[in-house]
């Protein structure tokens, strides 16, 4: 919970950052003034535009707890893979440090791709682009 607060603030404040450029433009006040509804203009035009920026930093901010969850770990008095790897370094266990070096690497970029996905599926840009149309 400590973690997740922080790191829960800095997506919602992305999040109405990015809304709030999306306001501004002029396909919102169009879709206003065609007479759609306010559900409508805030999920299909609103929410659609502001995913990728959004997404980005959520990836970023998931892999931010890799490194902060030994210092979580080490307050709280939690079993984790931070507590492991701080005393696998400090008894020298050299094949332990490099296990978990490989898994937080390799989660790493699980999420990288995550999110590239993601994009993909909310960025009609990218999608346009990757067919040769832009």
């Amino acid at each position: 919970m400590a973690l997740a607060t922080v790191l829960s603030a800095v997506v919602i404040r992305q999040t109405r950052a990015a809304a709030l450029t999306v306001m501004r433009q002029d396909y919102i006040t169009f879709a206003r003034l065609r007479g759609l509804s306010p559900t409508r203009v805030l999920i299909h035009y609103l929410l659609r535009n502001c995913a990728p920026p959004v997404l980005t930093s959520a990836g970023m901010l998931l892999i931010a707890p890799l490194s902060a969850g030994i210092f979580i770990e080490q307050v709280f008095s939690l079993p984790g893979a931070g507590s492991l790897l701080l005393s696998a370094v400090t008894s020298e266990d050299v094949p332990v440090v490099q296990g978990i070096a490989l898994l937080l690497g390799a989660l790493v970029v699980l999420v990288n791709l995550l999110v590239d996905l993601l994009g993909f599926l909310f960025d009609p840009r990218i999608r346009l682009h990757a067919a040769g149309e832009g």
